[in-house]
């Protein structure tokens, strides 16, 4: 695609009015570039970029025009002062399996061990018993418990 060149973009109507809202309060017209979950669409010579329910817009940083109105943009939607400008890094993404994320995930340290869902169940079982049990919760138990009430 060329420099400048116009394209198209079509959104769910929640993300399209707000970034609609944001762009007209601060007048300007910045550019903005879609990164994820976008089909795209060439009709009549246009490109058209059509949004799906994970699509994530990220404004052009590169420049400090850019990057200072991704800031104004960050500010006016949480009304705090950004403190992003001060860290320039960006989270590292990895690649990974099904299999490697499952390995990750069974063999690190239990966070707690029970349920924690606050109701100090004492019939709450380990992370590694459900897992090993296919998963269950003692969910499985109230719901049995209360179709047994129903029948009484």
């Amino acid at each position: 695609m060329d420099n400048d060149a116009s394209v198209t973009m079509s959104l769910f109507d929640a993300q399209a009015v707000k970034i609609h809202n944001q762009l007209e309060q601060m007048g300007v017209d910045p550019r903005v570039f879609v990164a994820t979950s976008v089909n795209p669409k060439i009709v009549g010579g246009r490109l058209f970029l059509n949004a799906t329910s994970g699509t994530h817009i990220y404004f052009d940083k590169e420049t400090d025009a850019g990057e200072r109105l991704f800031f104004r943009l960050v500010e006016q939607d949480t009304g705090l002062p950004p403190v992003a400008p001060l860290l320039k890094s960006y989270a590292k993404v990895e690649k990974l399996s099904i299999t490697e994320l499952n390995d990750f995930v069974l063999s690190a340290a239990s966070q707690g061990g029970d349920d924690d869902n606050g109701d100090d169940n004492k019939d709450a079982g380990l992370v590694s018993r459900k897992m090993d049990g296919g998963g269950c919760s003692k969910s499985g138990k109230a719901s049995a418990k209360s179709k047994k009430a129903r029948k009484a």
